[in-house]
C-alpha cells in the first residue's frame, strides 16, 4: 500500500519541493520562508538529498518512506507502554492501512518527518513521565520543538501532551515540569516571526470549503474504518465465539491518545468554522493518525479471543489496500503531460497557459510578477514543458477574466497555436477562450487526461492568421 506509488508522477505540492530545492541552498532557505510560510528545516534536508541523489521521484519520497518506517517502529514502543501486549500490533497495523499515513509515506513533503517526530516526542514524554530522567526530558523538548519546525500545524497534537503532564504532574514536580515546558519555548521561539507572517497573508492562502461538518465528523471516526471493523467484527462472529473484555491502559494513557486524535481535527474545524482561513485539509489531519490509531487499536484489543482480533485487523488491511492501494500518488499526471506537450509543441515561442491550481494564482500581481510565476508552475520544474509558459489563474473570477483579456490582446491573438494545461477541468477556462476565440479563426482540440490533468490545444488551421 505504500511503496508502489513512488515511481509515479509528483502532484503539486511535490512540485514545489522540487521547485523550493531546485537552485542553491540559499534559495531553497528562501523560497521556503517566503512562499510556504513554513520553517526551512524540511527543505533544507531535501535539497540536501537532491545533491546527493538528484530531484527524481524516488530520490525525494524515499526519505518519508525511511522515516515513516521509522516512526511506525517508534508508535510500537510507545503502544507497549501504554496498552496491553495485545494492543501494539493492532495499533502500528491500524496505522499503516491509514489512507493519510499511506500517502504521506511516499510524499516529498514535511509530514512523514513531522508524524515520525511527533510520536518519538510522545515517545519521550512517556519515558520523561516515567522515569524522571532528565535526559528524556531534554529529548522530549527536542522533538516537540522539531515537530513544530516541521509543520506548525502538528502543534495542535500536542493538547494530548499538556492533559497528560497535567494529569502527572505531581510525580513531576514543578521544577521538572517547568524545565520541559521552558526548554521547548526556548527552542521553538526563533519561529514566532515566521508564524506571524503566515498569519499576515492567511486569507490569500485560504481554500473555501463548504463540508466542513462532514468532513469533521469523518476525521473523528473514519467511516472506512467504522465499516472495516464492523465487517471484521461480523465475520469473527460467524467464524467462532466473540467475546468483548476491557483492555486496560497505563494510567493517563487514554487521556494523551483521545487529547492527540481530537486535537487536531477540533483545532482545524474551529479556525475554518470562525475565521476567513480554511485548513481544514487532510494533510494537516495527518497529525491525529498515531492517536486515532492508538485509540482504535486499544478498542479493537477489546474482542476476544485472540483470532476475532485478527480478523478485524486483516478487514482493517484489505479494507485500506482495496480503497487506497494503487500506482499512482495523488491525481496529477504532471509527467505524462509534459510528454504530451512535447509532442504538441515544437517551437519554443509557443505559448503554454499552464494553470497549476494553486491558490496564490488568484492574486493578479503574482501572474504577473516573473519569480512568483515560477511558483505558480512549479511543476516546470520536475517536468518541463515546450514552449513559452504562462500561467493561468486559480479560478475564474472578474480579476481573472480582465487577466484573460489581456492576455488574448496582448500575446494570443497574434499566434497560430497554443496549448493549455489545466490542473482543475471544472474551472471555465477552456470554455472562456474557445468563445473569446472562435471568431479569429481558433479551433479547440482535447489531446488528453492524465488524471486530473487536461490538455488542450487552440489552433487556427493555415490561412485564417493572414485573413
Amino acid at each position: 500500500m505504500w511503496v508502489p506509488p513512488i515511481t509515479s508522477s509528483f502532484w503539486i505540492t511535490e512540485a514545489i519541493t522540487s521547485w523550493i530545492t531546485d537552485d542553491g541552498f540559499e534559495a531553497a532557505v528562501d523560497r521556503a520562508r517566503d512562499y510556504q510560510g513554513q520553517s526551512p528545516t524540511y527543505f533544507a534536508l531535501a535539497w540536501l538529498v537532491r545533491q546527493l541523489f538528484g530531484g527524481g521521484e524516488i530520490a525525494l519520497r524515499m526519505p518519508s518512506l525511511l522515516v515513516l518506517v521509522l516512526g511506525t517502529l517508534l508508535l510500537f514502543r510507545l503502544a507497549k507502554r501504554l496498552f496491553d501486549d495485545d494492543v501494539p500490533m493492532i495499533v502500528i497495523a491500524t496505522f499503516a492501512s491509514m489512507q493519510t499515513v499511506a500517502f504521506a509515506a511516499v510524499d516529498a513533503r514535511p509530514y512523514a518527518f513531522a508524524t515520525t517526530a511527533l510520536i518519538a516526542s510522545t515517545l519521550f514524554l512517556c519515558r520523561f513521565v516515567d522515569q524522571h530522567r532528565r535526559w528524556d526530558g531534554v529529548l522530549y523538548a527536542f522533538f516537540t520543538a522539531l515537530t513544530i519546525y516541521l509543520h506548525f500545524l502538528y502543534a495542535f497534537a500536542f493538547v494530548g501532551h499538556a492533559l497528560y503532564l497535567y494529569r502527572h504532574r505531581s510525580s513531576l514536580g514543578t521544577r521538572a515540569l517547568a524545565g520541559v515546558i521552558a526548554g521547548t519555548g526556548l527552542l521553538i521561539a526563533p519561529l514566532v516571526p515566521l508564524v506571524f507572517d503566515l498569519l499576515e497573508r492567511r486569507a490569500a492562502l485560504s481554500v473555501p470549503r463548504f463540508d466542513l461538518v462532514p468532513a469533521f465528523l469523518a476525521a473523528l471516526a473514519p467511516p472506512l474504518l467504522i465499516v472495516a471493523i464492523g465487517a471484521g467484527a461480523l465475520a469473527a462472529r460467524a467464524i467462532g465465539r466473540l467475546d468483548v473484555q476491557p483492555a486496560s491502559a497505563r494510567d493517563g494513557g487514554l487521556l494523551l491518545v483521545i487529547g492527540s486524535f481530537l486535537g487536531p481535527p477540533s483545532a482545524l474545524f474551529i479556525i475554518s468554522l470562525f475565521s476567513d482561513t480554511s485548513v481544514f485539509q487532510d494533510r494537516y489531519l495527518l497529525a491525529a493518525a498515531p492517536g486515532l490509531a492508538s485509540f482504535t487499536g486499544w478498542l479493537i484489543g477489546w474482542l476476544r479471543p485472540a483470532r476475532a482480533r485478527a480478523v478485524v485487523v486483516t478487514a482493517l488491511i484489505l479494507a485500506g489496500l482495496l480503497v487506497f492501494g494503487g500506482r499512482t500518488h495523488g491525481h496529477d499526471g504532471w509527467r505524462e503531460a509534459a510528454i504530451r506537450v512535447g509532442e504538441l509543441v515544437d517551437d519554443p515561442a509557443t505559448p503554454v497557459l499552464l494553470q497549476g491550481g494553486l491558490v496564490e494564482s488568484g492574486q493578479r500581481d503574482w501572474l504577473e510578477d516573473p519569480e512568483r510565476a515560477q511558483y505558480l508552475m512549479a511543476p516546470l520544474s520536475p517536468y518541463p514543458m515546450e514552449g513559452e509558459p504562462i500561467p493561468l489563474p486559480y479560478v475564474m473570477t472578474d480579476v481573472a477574466e480582465s487577466y484573460l483579456e489581456d492576455l488574448v490582446a496582448e500575446r494570443l491573438d497574434d499566434e497560430d497555436m497554443f496549448v493549455v494545461v489545466m490542473r482543475y477541468p471544472f474551472v471555465p477556462f477552456v470554455l472562456w477562450l474557445e468563445a473569446r476565440l472562435k471568431p479569429a479563426g481558433f479551433r479547440h482540440s482535447f489531446d488528453g487526461g492524465f488524471g486530473q490533468i487536461e490538455v488542450h490545444t487552440f489552433h487556427r488551421p493555415s490561412g485564417d492568421a493572414d485573413a
